[in-house]
């Protein structure tokens, strides 16, 4: 037990509060009846009493009602919950109408003796309330789980949206395209074989990107072929500027990932730091059993337009990993380096969402 201020909704306290006075005066009504305005003292001592246990009774039934949802989490496990908590509910009802009433009779100016048909009234219309609220907080929490829900897929498809447009804007991306052609030119006139091999990686980094405009997700193995082929062209221009390696192991290669996302980190890397023949920039992307993948690169960095652009898309990144629920991406930063933890999803368990 944590303690008693949890709820089973938002609006449980709120339920009480306006639930509890009425409720304490009518079960004072039924139950001593004439009786209860006989005195100033009796309505006053028997309100306040009745409000006191009530409202600890109605906060130990919620946090024993959220223990019962942990136990029943599922939603086929609604009519188990439900009977569970109701059931409790009921056997408890008895046993507080039975404390308050004892108090009633310890205290002599109340003139109180208990009586069974009265009672049962009692219990009857607490047990009534106590079937009401489980419903009520039941219908409640599930209309809030839908919210939460309803929000937490409009973000989804907004973060998709947006990385379909970071997509597009990396494939029209003027300045990759010029120097790609650049590269192309270059080695056409020193060498025409490794030209070709250039043109072939070229056409399967933009074959890639667009197959992957409307895909959520795609195996590691898919990202890291594409990523090899884009790394190809890097390779031409920048030459011994960069250090790669890759280490994955083959368990994770059937795992999933989003599209394009090792590509947003090896874009990220290029733009905010500074790659240089005797100062390259190192790469490291590897695997820590089938469920990390870790992208480490240098830091040497370079002030530009771009770095908070790219910080952004990165951000995004993090957040659309939040929204699907499967972990969160984890960054790491030095003054030297740079290291990005990311989930990779199981493809059984993504289909199953």
């Amino acid at each position: 037990m944590k303690g008693l201020p949890v709820s089973y909704s938002s609006k449980d306290y709120y339920v009480m509060a306006v639930l509890v006075l009425p409720f304490s005066f009518v079960l004072n009504l039924i139950y001593l009846r004439g009786s209860y305005f006989h005195t100033e003292g009796v309505f006053v001592t028997a309100t306040l009493l009745s409000l006191i246990v009530i409202s600890i009774y109605f906060m130990i039934c919620g946090w024993w009602a959220v223990e019962i949802r942990n136990r029943f989490p599922g939603e086929e496990d609604v009519g188990k919950k439900l009977l569970f908590m109701i059931g409790s509910f009921l056997l408890a009802s008895s046993l507080v109408l039975r404390l308050l009433f004892t108090l009633y009779e310890k205290i002599p100016f109340v003139n109180f003796r208990f009586d069974d048909d009265r009672f049962i009234w009692s219990y009857v219309c607490l047990g009534f309330v106590n079937i009401f609220l489980s419903f009520l907080f039941e219908g409640i929490s599930r209309y809030e789980e839908w919210k939460v829900n309803l929000e937490q897929t409009q973000q989804l498809k907004r973060s998709f949206e947006h990385s379909q447009l970071l997509g597009l804007k990396r494939r029209v991306n003027p300045h990759f395209l010029f120097n790609s052609l650049t590269s192309l030119s270059t080695l056409i006139e020193e060498d025409d074989k490794e030209a070709e091999i250039f043109l072939d990686q070229l056409s399967k980094v933009y074959r890639y990107m667009l197959r992957n405009d409307v895909d959520e997700f795609v195996t590691l193995q898919t990202e890291i072929q594409f990523l090899k082929a884009l790394l190809h062209l890097l390779n031409v221009r920048f030459g011994e500027g960069m250090k790669v390696s890759i280490n994955v192991d083959p368990e994770s290669l059937e795992k999933q990932i989003p599209p394009l996302s090792l590509q947003l980190l090896l874009d990220n890397a290029f733009s905010q730091n500074i790659v240089r023949k005797n100062n390259p920039l190192q790469i490291e992307i590897w695997s820590e059993g089938a469920d990390f993948l870790f992208f480490k690169n240098s830091v040497n960095r370079r002030l530009t337009d771009e770095e908070a652009e790219h910080d952004f898309d990165l951000d995004h990144l993090v957040n659309k990993y939040r929204l699907i629920g499967r972990g969160e991406i984890e960054i790491l930063e030095t003054p030297s380096q740079r290291v990005v933890r990311i989930p990779l999803f199981n493809v059984v368990e993504h289909s199953s969402q």
